[in-house]
């Protein structure tokens, strides 16, 4: 991103979900948690880190990690309006299939950009594909994006097995 920005002036940025753990039994903890979160996340603003805007956006994390990825999107769509009219993005890209893919493609369809995603989950079929919840989001991800970036041989061709055969021409391979 800081080479996008310093060599082609291409206004890129980046945003990125923190866990925000929200777990206990009791009601009036939790009342207090959400509170807490609401003006923690609506006081994120932009900062720099090596010359590249960022923000920190935080995710509620309520249950097992088949869950995480409705919180991810939740938190990241909560904000984009606000973003969008600071910084009308035309693209964006995404370092996962499963949390960033996810959120990334309602933004991409609420926006009407495209979504790259660069899938660097590994081992792909063990980590991604063994929960139905989990593999159901991670392939509409990727497959709902205009190009899919594998790390590597291994990862197009695991990446691929599980995608329809119609989206898997959009999947190629670019080596970390």
């Amino acid at each position: 991103v800081r080479a996008l920005r310093t060599i082609t002036h291409i206004d890129a940025r980046v945003l990125v979900g923190r866990p925000y753990w929200m777990r206990h039994p009791n009601p009036k903890v939790m009342w207090r948690a959400e509170q807490h979160y609401r003006r923690f996340h609506d006081a994120c603003e932009w900062v720099a880190l090596d010359g590249v805007p960022i923000q920190y956006l935080p995710y509620r994390i309520l249950g097992p990690f088949w869950t995480h990825a409705w919180a991810y999107r939740a938190s990241l769509c909560r904000r984009i309006e606000q973003i969008y009219a600071d910084f009308p993005f035309e693209l964006i890209h995404a370092h996962t299939g499963y949390l960033d893919g996810t959120a990334g493609l309602a933004m991409a369809k609420r926006f009407r950009v495209p979504l790259v995603i660069t899938e660097h989950t590994g081992p792909f079929a063990q980590t991604l594909m063994q929960h139905p919840i989990i593999k159901r989001m991670t392939l509409q991800a990727l497959e709902g994006a205009e190009r899919v970036i594998a790390v590597s041989r291994k990862q197009q061709r695991d990446v691929t097995a599980y995608m329809t055969p119609r989206c898997r021409s959009r999947v190629c391979v670019l080596p970390n």
